[in-house]
């Protein structure tokens, strides 16, 4: 009965960890949506939060922990993908922006070459 009430209780501490690692990608990626400029800075919080997400996910899909995906966890692996969803958007959107940007500092640069 006690091992089990650990057991519980490490569950829950291990499913409360997912849902916190989620929740501050999603705030990062929001702030860095808002304010692009900030890359740099939110970027080290970015990389801190995607790497342990992945390690979240690696030990849910069976590393000996325990909770295994499929297993008696309850569900406590985090759907990565779906986390993830937002950043790639906004990752995308950036990208398809980049060449009409490349294509508008071209524009200026013979712009300012003619004065």
């Amino acid at each position: 009965n006690k091992h089990s009430q650990q057991q519980s209780r490490a569950e829950f501490e291990y499913h409360q960890k997912g849902e916190i690692l989620a929740a501050l990608l999603a705030k990062l990626v929001t702030r860095l949506a808002r304010a692009p400029s900030r890359a740099q800075n939110l970027g080290g919080w970015l990389r801190g939060t995607l790497v342990a997400l992945k390690e979240h996910n690696e030990q849910s899909s069976g590393s000996g922990s325990g909770m295994k995906k499929g297993g008696g966890g309850g569900g406590n692996e985090i759907d990565l993908a779906s986390k993830l969803a937002p950043l790639k958007n906004l990752l995308n959107d950036r990208v398809e922006s980049f060449p009409h940007l490349l294509r508008l500092e071209g524009r200026l640069s013979l712009l300012g070459n003619r004065g």
